[in-house]
């Protein structure tokens, strides 16, 4: 089981890939994704769930030779959603198999402002049905949000829309800095002694380019310990820009965006303001893939599942799969070796059983695999015109 949040991202990808490996060509695998999340007065992913559960009661009273193990893995999914309501979580995926005694499950609690709805599903098939949650993935809004400027710097760790950490500081100002600064003032003349005002800029600047390092330190820090990619960083024209070099110059892997975030807003506002931010970087990065993917570089492209699939199956390395949210195609599909059949009797390569499947779970599958990154763009004309998916090799 793996609770929410950066924390667990890398073990999460981890896990999914180890999912995205296995097949069950004996004894199906049962696959479930509910989103639990209130809508005004229904809670539509509880009664998805009970409808899916009766169809699967069913099953198992029709299939006597099954029953024992269909009966398990109804009894698994109740539980399961069950320990999710007692956490307090709002997304639940199942992935189980009584007669492999195989179970895998993950619970999510997303803020109920996040924008992110995922289909409910419930399949039953050779291969986990990890789509929905390759999707909610790469749409979590975790990211770290540091506000600061010249006297103090906060740093907010946001997991799923919602602050779980914060850590702040305020810049320190030695005494004799102080002291000249108070001193630098003449009250005969209104004026500043310019020796004064030199020292005193000295000063400052010192301890300016200290403080901008123990906040870039402790956001870097931060994101290598919780796997965190991205960091909005909200600050004016002159913290921004060496606050900003200084995190890249600790991690250059690190995504960094400067955003006009005032530090006097109350944590509330911040964290609403980070999250636009964060929500249109995304989107901006999306794009950037497409582009990339249509534009005619050096690397090597391919588009349409059929193609895509098979360059997957390959197992290409340092890929990366563009999958628009729009596509869903189902075709036979070999449990053994991922070949696309074009009679459902049997696989063309291997002679292994087919079924009737969803090609996007497919991709993501082989995908997660063989640790190819998985990009998801909304509404992209361009990609859809070329069949909704490519691969950038």
């Amino acid at each position: 089981m793996a609770d929410s949040g950066p924390d667990t991202e890398a073990c999460l990808l981890n896990q999914i890939a180890g999912l995205a490996v296995r097949r069950f060509t004996e004894y199906p695998v049962t696959s479930v994704f509910v989103d639990m999340r209130p809508r005004r007065t229904r809670r539509p992913g509880l009664v998805f769930l009970k409808k899916a559960l009766a169809g699967l009661e069913k099953l198992a009273a029709a299939r006597t030779a099954e029953a024992k193990a269909v009966a398990a893995d109804l009894r698994r999914i109740e539980a399961a959603a069950e320990e999710a309501r007692r956490k307090g979580a709002n997304q639940l995926a199942v992935f189980s198999s009584a007669r492999e005694d195989f179970l895998e499950k993950f619970f999510w609690n997303l803020s109920p402002e996040a924008e992110l709805q995922i289909p409910h599903s419930f399949v039953r098939g050779f291969r986990p049905h990890l789509y929905p949650v390759a999707l909610l993935l790469d749409r979590l809004e975790n990211f770290l949000l540091l506000v600061a400027g010249l006297q103090k710097g906060e740093l907010f760790r946001v997991e799923a829309g919602q602050v779980t950490e914060r850590w702040e500081k305020e810049a320190p100002l030695p005494q004799e800095t102080r002291r000249e600064k108070r001193g630098a003032f003449d009250r005969r003349t209104g004026n500043i002694h310019t020796t004064f005002t030199k020292r005193v800029e000295e000063h400052l600047k010192v301890h300016e380019e200290k403080f901008f390092r123990v906040l870039a330190e402790k956001t870097a820090g931060w994101a290598k310990s919780h796997g965190i990619r991205s960091v909005i960083l909200g600050a004016d024209s002159v913290a921004g820009p060496p606050i900003k070099e200084k995190i890249l110059e600790q991690n250059s892997r690190i995504g960094v965006v400067l955003a006009p975030i005032d530090a006097k807003l109350s944590p509330a506002k911040k964290l609403a303001l980070g999250i636009r931010v964060f929500r249109q970087r995304e989107r901006e990065a999306s794009h950037q893939r497409v582009e990339e993917l249509l534009s005619s570089g050096r690397r090597k492209t391919t588009f349409g599942a059929v193609p895509v699939l098979l360059a997957l199956r390959q197992s290409v390395r340092g890929a990366v799969l563009v999958l628009d949210e729009a596509f869903h195609l189902t075709a036979p599909i070999c449990g053994r070796c991922s070949a696309v059949a074009v009679k459902p009797e049997s696989c063309p390569d291997c002679g292994g059983g087919t079924q009737l499947s969803s090609l996007e779970n497919e991709l993501i599958c082989l995908a997660a695999a063989t640790g190819t990154e998985i990009e998801f763009v909304k509404d992209s004309e361009a990609l859809a015109r070329r069949g909704g998916v490519g691969l950038l090799i």
